[in-house]
């Protein structure tokens, strides 16, 4: 495993390693690149939803997603600017509205008596230029 600092101070690459089958000296590493860092990347991973729960268990208990967000229920939360066609959203569309709003500030579970420790976002499909995201699934971690 290679860990490579995309900033001095935030941020770090995570290579050669793979997030569904990794040693326990692995891990150690993995923790202690997210106190150093902050911000994970681990490009090029092929895996599902059960893999990127189990993977996101490992830094604690994971919150189930409240009701009125979609994967409510569950421990994801789907993240899109996409409809069920696989067509962009109207600007106008109360998920793209939503998504906008997070733009000016957002922290996840900050408000919470345990705020959450660590978010792993997982981008599903990626666009081939201009970087706009396309669907994102997401897990917190108490």
């Amino acid at each position: 495993m290679q860990i490579l600092p995309l900033h001095p101070l935030l941020a770090a690459e995570i290579r050669d390693f793979s997030l569904d089958q990794f040693e326990e000296s692995d891990w150690t590493q993995i923790i202690e690149s997210l106190k150093k860092y902050s911000v994970l990347v681990f490009r090029n991973q092929e895996i599902d939803n059960e893999a990127q729960i189990r993977f996101s268990e490992r830094l604690g208990p994971l919150e189930t997603t409240k009701v009125g967000t979609e994967g409510a229920g569950t421990k994801l939360v789907f993240l899109s600017n996409m409809n069920s066609k696989g067509e962009l959203l109207p600007v106008t569309s109360r998920a793209i509205l939503n998504n906008r709003a997070n733009q000016l500030w957002h922290s996840d579970s900050s408000f919470k008596t345990v705020p959450a420790r660590a978010t792993v976002l997982r981008a599903v499909k990626i666009p081939p230029e201009q970087g706009d995201s396309r669907l994102f699934k997401f897990t917190h971690q108490n």
